[in-house]
């Protein structure tokens, strides 16, 4: 069965898309399929979907045209020239319109959404978001499969089966991750909070691929000795696991946080993240601090020290995040795909 998946990422629109796709693409290579990324050329995207697909999936180029419509002959073409029996679209510019002629061009349609901004034609929606069985999706042909709420959540195999989470009275390592791209350049920022906060601890810091602002932040971490820098990790379900706390994005980082029972203070990066930092600050397995670019250094250094100094508020955070999120979302989604009446075996 050949799968194609067409997602973008990089510096301006993060790397959310193509990690959750990448996990996408993990469950289905185990179940036996041949799977295609189509993508704008980005080094950071490639390097993403080797380093944890190495060469089992074909990435192919896609023109980047002004508006998302006008690749449709190209899709079309490769759609033809792959005989891909199914395709999953991931982009928050693909409209109504483009979803209707995309379901024309291959036997089964999925498309991976947060947004619910329209009535769907495609075969199969996927939106693993907390929020999302609380958003009233509707069907445009009446035969649309919802796979709506964290048990259909895309994570990557490594944060499948983690064990239950011990949370230590004295908070002694801190990971601070701002996603694929930092896209408000907020690492900077944490740092110097960090600097002046009242804990003695070590932070890790993870700097994805597609980072831009990598200098600003080795100059500040260089007169910081208790801060490592971690550049574009192999295992970040170990390195969670290591950490007693985190700050993070509000992306899908989040989720594999709350996998791994770490203690969180969000910062939202972009629109699309705000349900998720909202509705998982009120399930209480993060603390959201709001947009990451609004945030006062002294404000994040305040809640790292409460968040540190609150033993029961972490062990509680971490209950409820792993109780959530199990890890074995991408799996149920392969199955349903590959089941799915227009397709299966």
């Amino acid at each position: 069965m050949n799968i194609a998946i067409r997602a973008d990422g990089g510096h301006d629109i993060g790397m959310g898309h193509i990690m959750r796709c990448i996990a996408l693409a993990q469950a289905l290579r185990e179940n036996g399929c041949s799977v295609y990324f189509i993508t704008w050329p980005d080094h950071a995207v490639e390097a993403s979907i080797k380093k944890h697909l190495h060469d089992s999936v074909g990435i192919i180029d896609i023109e980047r045209r002004s508006y998302i419509a006008g690749e449709l002959e190209q899709l079309d073409a490769i759609v033809r020239r792959h005989a891909i029996d199914a395709l999953v679209v991931d982009s928050y510019e693909a409209d109504q319109d483009y979803l209707v002629k995309v379901k024309k061009i291959v036997r089964c349609s999925v498309a991976i959404d947060d947004l619910n901004r329209f009535a769907f034609p495609s075969d199969i929606v996927i939106n693993g978001n907390v929020y999302a069985p609380q958003m009233a999706y509707k069907s445009m042909y009446g035969d649309t499969k919802f796979l709506l709420g964290p048990k259909y959540l895309l994570m990557r195999k490594e944060f499948r089966n983690l064990p239950k989470r011990c949370v230590k009275d004295k908070v002694e390592r801190i990971l601070v991750t701002m996603g694929g791209s930092d896209i408000m350049g907020i690492t900077v920022k944490i740092l110097r909070a960090l600097r002046n906060a009242e804990v003695k601890v070590d932070i890790d810091i993870v700097m994805g691929a597609a980072f831009k602002n990598k200098d600003a932040i080795e100059a500040v971490a260089s007169a910081m000795p208790n801060v490592r820098l971690l550049y574009d990790i192999e295992d970040m379900a170990e390195l969670m696991l290591k950490a007693d706390m985190a700050i993070s994005a509000a992306g899908s980082t989040l989720y594999e946080l709350a996998a791994a029972g770490v203690p969180t203070i969000a910062l939202i990066q972009a629109d699309n993240q705000v349900l998720a930092a909202e509705n998982m600050a009120e399930a209480g397995c993060i603390m959201n601090l709001g947009w990451g670019d609004k945030a006062d250094e002294k404000i994040m250094a305040k809640a790292t020290v409460e968040l540190a100094h609150d033993y029961c508020r972490r062990n509680s955070m971490s209950n409820i995040g792993q109780s959530l999120i199990d890890g074995f979302g991408a799996a149920r989604c392969a199955h349903e795909l590959i089941s799915h009446d227009k397709i299966g075996r």
